[in-house]
């Protein structure tokens, strides 16, 4: 997919994505890598969510040995879990919104080659809202931000929080992209 894509767009395609991890969670599996590479769209253009290889059935205690995951779409408990506590599906929360924001802006939040640099980055700066980079962003900017927090505590609390958030949106939002009447 070229990106950015328009904001309802991207909206529709997190939103699918969403409800598809809410199944997941409602049946105690997070992913703990969403990342646009384990996200396949079908003919019609549903998402479908793939390699659940990282995923961990919630309140299992398990720990696995070797911990694999995509640093540019990590999560700040990922990173330094003795600062933000363990993964759970408020992980998932904060990696579909780097999704968001990449889809939105074309861009990632925490970019970067430099491990060091990006999980400092992630750890301790705020991006710049999506509509800084793409102006017809903006009505997902609070949405993003939100899925973003550095503490698990104050981002979505559950992917239905999130789906209904989006689908507020994008029931009132006209997709301006789309729709040129008013240019001459």
């Amino acid at each position: 997919i070229a990106k950015p894509l328009p904001s309802g767009d991207a909206a529709r395609i997190v939103r699918d994505i969403a409800q598809g991890l809410g199944y997941a969670h409602s049946r105690g599996i997070i992913h703990r890598d969403i990342k646009p590479q384990n996200i396949l769209m079908s003919d019609g253009g549903i998402p479908r969510i793939t390699d659940w290889g990282m995923s961990k059935v919630m309140g299992t205690g398990f720990l696995p040995t070797i911990t694999g995951f995509s640093l540019s779409y990590a999560a700040p408990e990922q990173i330094a879990p003795d600062r933000f506590g363990e993964t759970d599906q408020r992980t998932d929360i904060y990696q579909l919104g780097v999704v968001f924001y990449e889809l939105l802006t074309g861009e990632l939040p925490f970019g970067g080659d430099d491990i060091t640099r990006v999980s400092a980055r992630i750890l301790n700066e705020i991006p710049h809202l999506p509509s800084d980079i793409t102006p017809a962003a903006m009505p997902y900017d609070r949405i993003v931000s939100k899925c973003l927090e550095k503490d698990p505590a104050v981002r979505y609390q559950s992917v239905k929080e999130l789906v209904d958030e989006l689908e507020r949106i994008l029931v009132t939002q006209i997709d301006i992209e789309r729709y040129e009447i008013f240019d001459e």
